[in-house]
């Protein structure tokens, strides 16, 4: 277990179970661990299912008071972000959503950095089927 993900779950107050994910998976053409990807896993069940949803699918708690509504993650379609056209954001385009937050939207800045903010980037890749589709 990485410092990272440890430390995420003492700040959560529990203890390391069962996860999401046991093995890599390859999104965006990358593969990426099942560490990194449990570990955003937590992150966005902390900072973004509120809004976001449990799935992703733009229908957390607090959407419905929202205008616009949250993305829903699952589709593959980021016009918010610039990727248009079935393109697919790049991980600098998350990250910027991510940090700096989306205008025009309730999509605040949130203050993560590092192993959880890569962490996060790689666990929203899995919510929608397109990443996982050969590049």
């Amino acid at each position: 277990m990485t410092r990272a993900l440890a430390l995420v779950l003492l700040l959560a107050g529990c203890e390391p179970g069962p996860r999401s994910f046991e093995a890599p998976l390859v999104l965006g053409g990358a593969s990426v661990p099942a560490e990194r990807l449990n570990l955003g896993e937590v992150v966005y069940m902390q900072r973004c299912r509120g809004c976001h949803g449990q799935h992703g699918r733009g229908d957390g708690q607090y959407a419905s008071s929202m205008q616009p509504r949250p993305a829903d993650l699952t589709s593959g379609e980021y016009p918010r972000l610039g990727a248009t056209g079935g393109a697919l954001p790049t991980d600098a385009q998350l990250r910027d959503a991510i940090v700096r937050g989306v205008d025009g939207t309730n999509m605040g800045p949130q203050p993560l950095t590092g192993e959880p903010l890569e962490a996060v980037i790689a666990y929203v890749k899995t919510l929608a089927p397109v990443w996982r589709e050969p590049r």
